[in-house]
C-alpha cells in the first residue's frame, strides 16, 4: 500500500501565509532575482540547484481546458481547476500499479473565485506537441503558489510546496470571516475516514490484474494546523476535521476558540510606510515594475531613494526628466522630506534601453550621488564628463549626480569597456569624490596609471573606481579580481578616504593579503569546487570578501575572504568611526566563521543572513553571527550608527525567523522583508522584525540619521503592505485590474516601498489594512465583520476622539478612547447595502497624532438576490421498488431585481431530479427541477433537495418522502470511476476493473454495456445479474492523442437509476515505440548459454523474458542455460514483455555437436631412443566461454600401444 501526503493548514484572523522557500541559499538568491529585483542578481543564475522546489505551470493549452493551473510532484500530478483539485497518483513500478486520482472540490464555494499565481519563478516550460506549431506551447511560466481568492467569504485556498517538496494546501481566514463556511468534497475515493492521529485518511481501491494482486492507494491528509499571529507569538487553536454526516465523502473543521482580531504589541516605532509606484507599462508585455535599490538620509531628515521602472505615471516632482524615456525601464531618483508624505522632487533618469538605478549617496549640500548600469545609446551624460559615449554593446555602467533641487545634473559619465559593466553601488567622500564598485568583463575597462591591479585576471572581475568632483577625471580605477569571478556588491569610504569593497569571489587567486582573518577562498583554497552537470566540470562556488583599498587605489591595505565550505555572498558594507567594517549578507556554510557569545551561532535553515564584523586592520572578528531561521534569509543592506550597533535590511521567507520587539510579529506572506537592529557586540538583537503583506517582499537599502532612525527601501507585490496613516502613497501604483487580468493573466507587478522606522517616538499609529472592498451583499443584509487593526505606534498613549462611517456601513470597536503605547485594538465594519449597485464610504478616525484623522475608503456592491422555492415539499406515495415514478416538478423563482447564479442542486435518498435552470437566473425569471422516487428498499423513504447559490438564506431545502414496496433489482459500481494516469498514445493500458453488484432482491437484466472515448471494456456480466450476485467490468485506456482524455462506461439495465455512469479518465502521453527482442548465445557440445540483456524499449522497461529452445523446452529470465540431449539445428525463439505489457520476439537458428576438438599437439615432440613425448593442450570453457577452472578431463590415446588419462584443468581452464 502506498500512502501520499497533503497538509492543510488554516490560518485564523489573518491576511496571508507563507511558502517556505527552498533550504538552499542558492536558490533563494534566483527566487529574489525573478519576482522582486528585475535588477539581475548580482550572482545571476548560475549556481548549481541542489534541490528544486515544487512549482505550477499555467494552462496555456497543454492541459484540459477547464484546469488553470498544473503540477508534477513525486509520484503524483496536480490539476487546479476552479472548482477543486485533482490528484493523479502513481506507484513507483508504473507496471504494477496502475494511476489513481481523486478529485478534492470546495462545497458550496463562490462560482466566481478567481484562480491566480503567486509568486513567479524563473523557470519556463515548453510543450512541442506534433507537427503542427499551432499546439506548440512556448514559455508557459511557473509560480511558487496557486491561490483561490474569496473562495468564500473572506477566505482564500493557497496551494504551495513546502520544503520537502511536498504539496500543501491552506486555508487562510481573513479578520471576522466564518471558518465554519468550509465544506470540502472528494470524488474518485472509495473509502473516507479519520484516524487515530486526526488524520484525514482516503483509500482507493486498485483491482487485481493479472500480474498484480488487489491492492490499495492511500491519500492523507494530515490533522489541519490552525493557529494565528498574537503578540506573544504563534497562538495554536485546537481544531479537527469532521465527517458530514450529511453529505457522502465530505469533511468540515471543527474548530476551538479564537480571537477574531488578537491584539499586536509593537515596539519600535514605524514612522512612517509608502509605496512608490504608478501602474506599469503593458504596451508590450504585462509589467509594472518599480523596484527600489538603493536609499541614502541627509541630516535634515531627507530620504532619496533610486531604482527602476516601467511605469508611464511613476511620481514625479520637480522632475529633471519628467518621462519615461522610452516603455522600458529608466532609473529613478525620488527625494522625500522628513515627514516622508512630500516629493521634494522625482524624477526619470534614462534613454531608450533599460536603465537601473542601484546605487545612491548624498552629500554634506544635499547633492545626489546615483550608479547603475544601462543599455541606452542615448542615456543623458553631460559636457565634459569623464565617458560621453558607450565604448561596446553591453550595458555600461554609469554616475550622475543631481544638484540639491534636483532640477539639474551636475555631471552624468558611462563607466565602462567593449563588454559589460555594471555599478552597483556607490559612496561619497567631504570632497565629494564619488566611489563606485561592481563588476566587468571588459578587458579594456577604463583603468588610471598606477592602480593596485592593470589587467582583468579572468571571466569577470569586480572594480572600484574613484572620480572627482567634478565628474570629469578618475582619481584612481582598479581591476579587483582573480582568475574565475568576482563582483562588488557593496562600497563604503572613511574620512582617511579609505574604500571598503564587499562582494563574491569565485577565484581561488583572489587578492588576499598576508595577515588577514582568511587568506584561503573557501575551505579548499578553491572556493569550494562543485560539480555543474551544465558544463559536466567541476567549477568554484563562491565566497564572500572583503577588501580594503588605500586612499590613492595602488595597494590594499587589506583583503579577506569570509566564508566557509558552501556558497557565501556579502551584500552589504559598512564603515564606523573607529574604522571596523561591518558586512552582511548569505551564507550557506554550515561553518561559516562565527564568534564566541554570537547571537546566533549555527546555520538554522539551507541559508541564513548573516552579520560579521572586522577588526581595524582586517585580521580578526570583531564578532560575526547568523541571522536567520528554517528557510532562506538573505542580508541585503547594512549601516552602523554613532553607537555601534549593526542595522540590518533584507529579505527571509523562514516563519521563525528570529524578532524582537518586533513591529510585526509574524511572516504574512511568501516572503517578507526584515529589519534588525543588534546591540554593539552582536550578542542579541535590540529589535528584529518582519515587514510586509500578504504577497512578497524584499528590503534591499538601509540608511540612518543622526537619531539612529532607520530608512528602507525595497519592493513589495502586496496589496496589503504595512502603510501609514498619512502615507504620500496608500495604495499599490497597479492593483487588480480586471482588464489585465483579462488581457495578460498574472502580469509581473511589484511597487517600491520607503519606511522609517523609529527606537522611539511620540504617539502615532499604524493601521491595516488601508482600506476595505466588501463582495456583494443583499440588500437590507448586513456582512459578516471585518476588522481593521489600529495600533498605537508610539512612546506614549493614542488618544481617540472619532470613530465614525459613512455610507452603508457600521462599526463596532475595541478601542475605547486611549490606546496604550504599542497596544492594537479592533475596528469591526459591516456593510448593509440600502440600494442595488456600487456603494462607497469611509471610515474616519479622529485621534491626537500626527497625521489627523485617518480615512479609510470603503466599498461594496448592493444586489437583491431572493428566490422562492414552490412546493417546500414533496411526497410521492406508494412506489414500486426498483421503478421510477413519474417526474414532479419544482419551480424556482427570482423574486428579486437582481440576476443570480444558482451553485450547486444537490439531492439525497432515492431520489432524482433533472435541472433546466439556467445560469444566470435574471430578476422575474423562473425555471423548474424535475423530480421522481425510485425506492431501493420496502417502507419509508425520506431526502432533501439541497438548492445552493448567491442567494439570501442559501442554501434552500425541499422535503422529499415516500413509501417503497415490492422488490426489484439495485446496481452498485465500485468504485464509482477509474482514473488510468499516464499512457503513451498508440499503447493500451493493463486493466482496471469496475465490480458490478445487485444488492437488490430481483434479477437485473443487462441490455448494453458499453465505453466512450479512447476506452474499451470486456465484462463477465452476460445479460443477466441474479440478485446478491456480481460480475467484473474490465477496462483498459487507449489513448488516441496527447493531453487530457476521458470517457464513460455505460450500464444500461432494468435497475433504477439506468443508466448508470461511471467516469473514465487518463492522460495521454508522447507516443513510444513496442520493444525489441534481442539475444546472443554461446554453445560448447551440446551446452548453451543463452544472453537476452540486448533487448531493449524506448520511454519504458523490460519485464519479463521467455524462451522456447526448439527442443520442447522451455524458461524464462534473463540469461539461461540449456543443454540438448541430441545434436541438431534447433530454432530458439526470445519473446520480451515491457511494462506497458507489449510483447516482441526474435527468433535464431542454433546447431550444436555431440563432439568438440578440445587438443593439439604442439608440435615440439621429443625422441628418446625409442620414446617419444608429443604434449597435448586441452582447455575447457563453460556456456559462455569463460575458463573452467577445476574441470577433470578424461582421453584415451594409442599409438602403436594404447592407454587411458585424466587431469584436474588450472585455473585458466
Amino acid at each position: 500500500m502506498r500512502t501520499f501526503l497533503l497538509s492543510a493548514i488554516l490560518l485564523l484572523g489573518t491576511t496571508g501565509t507563507s511558502i517556505k522557500e527552498s533550504t538552499d541559499g542558492r536558490h533563494d538568491s534566483v527566487r529574489n532575482g525573478s519576482v522582486l529585483a528585475a535588477v539581475p542578481d548580482a550572482q545571476g543564475a548560475r549556481l548549481p540547484h541542489s534541490k528544486l522546489p515544487l512549482s505550477f505551470e499555467a494552462n496555456h493549452g497543454q492541459a484540459a481546458q477547464d484546469v488553470k493551473f498544473l503540477s508534477r510532484g513525486r509520484g503524483y500530478g496536480l490539476f487546479l481547476t476552479p472548482t477543486g483539485a485533482t490528484v493523479s497518483t502513481r506507484g513507483a513500478a508504473p507496471s504494477t500499479e496502475p494511476a489513481a486520482a481523486m478529485h478534492m472540490h470546495f462545497v458550496g464555494s463562490n462560482p466566481a473565485v478567481r484562480v491566480v499565481g503567486k509568486g513567479p519563478l524563473p523557470g519556463v516550460s515548453n510543450y512541442f506537441i506534433g507537427r503542427d506549431p499551432a499546439k506548440w506551447r512556448t514559455r508557459v511560466p511557473h509560480y511558487a503558489q496557486v491561490r483561490y481568492e474569496e473562495i468564500y467569504p473572506g477566505i482564500n485556498v493557497v496551494f504551495y510546496g513546502n520544503d520537502e517538496g511536498r504539496l500543501e494546501y491552506d486555508f487562510i481566514v481573513a479578520p471576522g470571516a466564518d471558518p465554519q463556511t468550509i465544506r470540502v468534497g472528494f470524488d474518485g475515493v472509495d473509502g473516507l475516514e479519520i484516524d487515530e492521529r486526526g488524520d484525514l485518511v482516503l483509500r482507493i481501491a486498485l483491482p487485481a490484474a493479472a500480474d498484480r494482486a488487489p491492492a490499495e492507494r492511500t491519500l492523507r491528509l494530515e490533522k489541519p494546523r490552525l493557529y494565528q499571529e498574537t503578540a506573544t507569538g504563534r497562538q495554536e487553536i485546537a481544531g479537527r476535521y469532521v465527517l458530514d454526516g450529511g453529505a457522502a465523502r465530505q469533511v468540515r473543521f471543527e474548530i476551538g476558540h479564537y480571537d477574531v482580531a488578537s491584539p499586536l504589541v509593537i515596539d519600535p516605532v514605524l514612522i512612517y510606510s509608502t509605496y512608490l509606484g504608478g501602474s506599469g507599462d503593458f504596451t508590450y508585455i504585462p509589467t509594472g515594475i518599480d523596484g527600489g535599490a538603493s536609499i541614502a538620509v541627509d541630516s535634515g531628515g531627507n530620504a532619496y531613494v533610486t531604482g527602476f521602472t516601467d511605469s508611464l505615471n511613476f511620481p514625479t516632482a520637480n522632475p529633471l526628466q519628467p518621462q519615461l524615456g522610452d516603455q522600458n525601464l529608466d532609473a529613478f531618483i525620488t527625494k522625500f522630506d522628513a515627514t516622508g508624505n512630500r516629493l521634494v522632487y522625482s524624477t526619470f533618469l534614462g534613454g531608450w534601453g533599460n536603465d537601473y538605478g542601484l546605487g545612491i549617496a548624498v552629500d554634506d549640500v544635499g547633492s545626489a550621488y546615483v550608479s547603475g548600469y544601462n543599455d541606452s545609446p542615448d542615456f543623458p551624460v553631460t559636457a565634459g564628463a569623464f565617458q560621453t559615449a558607450v565604448a561596446g554593446w553591453s550595458p555600461d555602467a554609469f554616475v550622475a549626480k543631481l544638484n540639491a533641487a534636483g532640477d539639474a545634473l551636475v555631471y552624468s559619465t558611462l563607466l565602462g569597456g567593449s563588454a559589460g559593466d555594471h555599478a552597483y553601488a556607490i559612496a561619497v567622500d567631504a570632497l565629494h569624490s564619488a566611489y563606485v564598485t561592481g563588476s566587468t568583463s571588459s578587458s579594456d575597462f577604463p583603468i588610471v596609471a598606477g592602480a593596485f591591479q592593470q589587467g582583468i585576471g579572468g571571466g569577470g572581475d569586480a572594480f572600484v573606481a574613484k572620480l572627482n568632483a567634478a565628474g570629469s577625471a578618475l582619481a584612481y580605477s582598479t581591476y579587483l579580481g582573480g582568475s574565475f569571478e568576482d563582483q562588488g556588491l557593496a562600497i563604503a569610504v572613511n574620512a582617511a578616504g579609505r574604500a571598503f569593497v564587499a562582494g563574491f569571489t569565485r577565484s581561488g587567486s583572489f587578492p588576499s593579503t598576508p595577515g588577514a582573518f582568511d587568506a584561503t577562498c573557501g575551505t579548499d583554497g578553491q572556493c569550494n569546487q562543485v560539480f555543474d552537470p551544465a558544463s559536466s566540470a567541476t567549477v568554484p562556488s563562491q565566497d564572500a570578501f572583503v577588501t580594503a583599498l588605500d586612499p590613492p587605489g595602488s595597494a590594499l591595505v587589506y583583503s579577506t575572504f569570509l566564508g566557509g565550505g558552501s556558497a557565501d555572498i556579502a551584500y552589504g558594507v559598512a564603515v564606523d568611526a573607529l574604522g571596523q567594517v561591518s558586512v552582511t549578507g548569505s551564507a550557506a556554510s554550515s561553518d561559516f566563521p562565527v564568534t564566541a557569545g554570537a547571537f546566533q551561532p549555527s546555520l538554522a535553515g539551507g541559508s541564513d543572513a548573516f552579520v560579521t564584523r572586522l577588526n581595524v586592520g582586517g585580521s580578526g572578528l570583531v564578532y560575526s553571527t547568523y541571522l536567520g531561521g528554517s528557510a532562506a534569509d538573505i542580508g541585503r543592506a547594512i549601516a552602523v550608527d554613532s553607537h555601534g550597533h549593526a542595522h540590518v535590511a533584507g529579505s527571509t521567507s523562514a516563519a521563525n525567523f528570529p524578532t524582537a520587539a518586533p513591529i510585526q510579529a509574524a511572516l504574512t506572506g511568501g516572503g517578507d522583508a526584515f529589519v534588525t537592529k543588534l546591540n554593539p557586540s552582536g550578542t542579541a538583537p535590540v529589535y528584529s522584525t518582519y515587514f510586509g503583506g500578504g504577497g512578497d517582499e524584499v528590503a534591499f537599502g538601509i540608511a540612518l540619521d543622526a537619531s539612529g532612525d532607520a530608512y528602507i527601501i525595497g519592493s513589495t507585490t502586496s496589496s496589503d503592505f504595512p502603510v501609514t496613516g498619512s502615507a504620500f502613497q496608500a495604495l499599490p501604483g497597479l492593483t487588480s485590474d480586471a482588464s489585465v487580468a483579462c488581457c495578460f493573466g498574472n502580469p509581473i507587478v511589484f511597487d517600491a516601498f520607503v519606511a522609517k522606522i523609529g527606537a522611539a517616538a511620540a504617539a502615532g499609529t499604524a493601521i491595516g489594512p488601508s482600506a476595505l472592498s466588501f463582495r456583494e451583499e443583499q440588500i437590507g443584509a448586513a456582512t459578516t465583520g471585518r476588522a481593521i487593526l489600529l495600533t498605537a505606534a508610539g512612546s506614549e498613549p493614542l488618544v481617540l476622539t472619532g470613530i465614525d462611517v459613512t455610507g452603508d456601513f457600521a462599526e463596532t470597536n475595541t478601542c475605547g478612547s486611549l490606546v496604550a503605547p504599542g497596544a492594537t485594538c479592533a475596528i469591526t465594519v459591516t456593510f448593509n447595502p440600502a440600494a442595488v449597485g456600487a456603494r462607497s464610504g469611509s471610515l474616519v478616525i479622529t485621534h491626537g497624532a500626527a497625521g489627523s484623522p485617518l480615512v479609510l475608503p470603503l466599498d461594496g456592491v448592493g444586489v437583491d438576490r431572493r428566490i422562492t422555492v414552490s412546493p417546500s415539499t414533496l411526497s410521492f406515495g406508494d412506489q414500486a421498488v426498483g421503478t421510477r415514478s413519474d417526474a414532479r416538478p419544482i419551480t424556482i423563482s427570482n423574486v428579486g431585481s437582481s440576476d443570480l447564479t444558482l451553485g450547486t442542486i444537490g439531492i439525497s435518498g432515492d431520489f432524482g431530479l433533472t435541472s433546466a435552470c439556467p445560469t444566470p437566473l435574471v430578476s422575474g425569471a423562473s425555471c423548474t427541477l424535475s423530480v421522481s422516487f425510485s425506492p431501493t428498499a420496502s417502507g419509508s423513504r425520506n431526502g432533501s433537495i439541497s438548492i445552493s447559490g448567491n442567494v439570501v438564506g442559501s442554501p434552500h431545502f425541499v422535503s422529499l418522502t415516500g413509501n417503497g414496496t415490492g422488490s426489484a433489482p439495485i446496481v452498485t459500481l465500485s468504485p464509482g470511476n477509474l482514473g488510468f494516469g499516464s499512457t503513451p498514445v498508440g499503447v493500451t493500458s493493463p486493466p482496471q476493473s469496475i465490480t458490478l453488484s445487485n444488492t437488490g432482491n430481483a434479477a437485473l437484466a443487462i441490455a448494453s454495456i458499453a465505453t466512450s472515448g479512447d476506452f474499451v471494456q470486456t465484462n463477465t456480466c452476460g445479460g443477466n445479474v441474479a440478485a446478491g450476485a456480481s460480475c467484473v467490468i474490465s477496462v483498459r485506456f487507449a489513448p488516441t492523442a496527447e493531453g487530457s482524455r476521458s470517457g464513460a462506461l455505460t450500464i444500461t439495465d432494468n435497475a433504477t437509476g439506468s443508466p448508470q455512469v461511471a467516469s473514465l479518465y487518463g492522460w495521454g502521453s508522447a507516443p513510444t515505440s513496442p520493444p525489441t527482442a534481442s539475444f546472443t548465445y554461446n554453445c560448447v557440445a551440446l551446452a548453451c548459454g543463452f544472453d537476452g540483456t540486448s533487448s531493449s524499449v524506448v520511454n519504458g522497461t523490460i519485464t519479463a523474458w521467455a524462451w522456447e529452445f526448439g527442443d520442447g523446452i522451455t524458461a524464462s529470465g534473463k540469461t539461461v542455460n540449456h543443454t540438448y540431449v541430441a545434436a541438431g539445428t534447433y530454432t530458439v525463439t526470445l519473446t520480451v514483455t515491457d511494462n506497458l505489457l507489449r510483447t516482441a520476439s526474435m527468433s535464431r537458428s542454433v546447431s550444436v555437436s555431440a563432439t568438440t576438438h578440445v587438443g593439439d599437439l604442439d608440435g615440439s615432440s621429443v625422441a628418446k631412443g625409442n620414446t617419444w613425448t608429443a604434449v597435448v593442450t586441452i582447455t575447457t570453457h563453460d556456456a559462455y566461454h569463460r575458463a573452467a577452472a577445476g574441470a577433470t578431463v578424461t582421453g584415451t590415446w594409442s599409438a602403436g600401444a594404447s592407454g587411458a588419462s585424466s587431469c584436474t584443468t588450472n585455473s585458466y581452464g
